[in-house]
This record gives structure tokens, sequence and C-alpha cells, in this order.
């Protein structure tokens, strides 16, 4: 089920990489990817499920796309996310450096069960780590999880 879950999102991602190619461009450091911080088109754009929730996210499968993540965006809207998907569980690292946009991430393990959720400042090297090895993470923005009611042990679902 594990290995499902990852090869329909792999899938999915690559079958959308044509069009979700802006996403996925990495630019040096101190030029702007988005400038209004919203994503070109809704093609690029999956909907999850979050506890009982539903969020659109992009997907950030490559290397490239995760370095990048939502830095240099002037914004984020309440309904979208980035979900960050790995080959393989492990302890994953972030930080909010060139990231204006307060953010929660929440990390996720190979059954999609949150395990934990943690709130992270804008503008700072500090490294948030995850505790347990994780296969995915999902950042959105400061809030949203407490707003929809979404807490530690709560499933994910593609």
């Amino acid at each position: 089920m594990r290995r499902l879950s990852a090869c329909l999102i792999a899938l999915f991602c690559f079958s959308s990489l044509f069009t979700t190619a802006a996403f996925c461009q990495v630019k040096p450091s101190d030029q702007r990817t988005h400038s209004a911080g919203t994503p070109a088109g809704e093609s690029g754009l999956a909907t999850i499920t979050v506890g009982s929730s539903t969020l659109r996210v992009e997907i950030a499968l490559t290397p490239e796309a995760q370095s990048l993540g939502l830095m240099f965006r002037d914004s984020l809207p309440w309904d979208r996310g980035m979900l960050f998907v790995y080959d393989r569980p492990q302890h994953l690292a972030f930080w909010m450096k060139n990231t204006t946009i307060p953010l929660d991430i929440a990390f996720i393990s190979a059954d999609g069960r949150i395990e934990e959720i943690l709130a992270m400042a804008p503008l700072t090297e500090k490294i948030y780590r995850s505790g347990v090895p994780a296969l995915y993470a999902l950042e959105v923005n400061r809030g949203w999880f407490r707003k929809k009611g979404v807490k530690v042990g709560d499933r994910i679902r593609f």
C-alpha cells in the first residue's frame, strides 16, 4: 500500500511535468520565481484530503522543486499548500530562508499518518527537522491545520 501511494503520486507528477514546469525551475536566490505567489495554472495542482479537509497542493517531487519550495512568494492562497514527496522515508530538514510566508509543516509517514506539525518562522535559517522518518512533508499557511482541526495522528489521502 505504501509503495502504491508513492507510485501513484510519482505517476501524477511525471504525467503533469510539462504543466508544472513553472514550479520546478530553480532560479538564482536573488531572483523572484513567482511575483504574486500564485501558481501559473490550475492544472499543476492536486487535491488531497488532510484529516477531513481538502487542500489543493503543488507537488514538489524533484530535488530542484524541493529545494525551491515556497521561497520567493509574496503569498499563498489559504486553500493551497505544497506537498513534498521523497523516494524513501527519511529524517527531513527544512528552513525558511527567502520564504516570507509564515508556514506550518506536517511530517507524514509512508502510510499517510501525520507524525508531527511544526510552526515555521519566515525568513530564518533555523532548521526544522522531523523527529521520525517521513516520506512526505506538507507546507500550508500558518494556522491552517489548527483552523481545520487537523492534528498529529490524522491521515492524508490522495
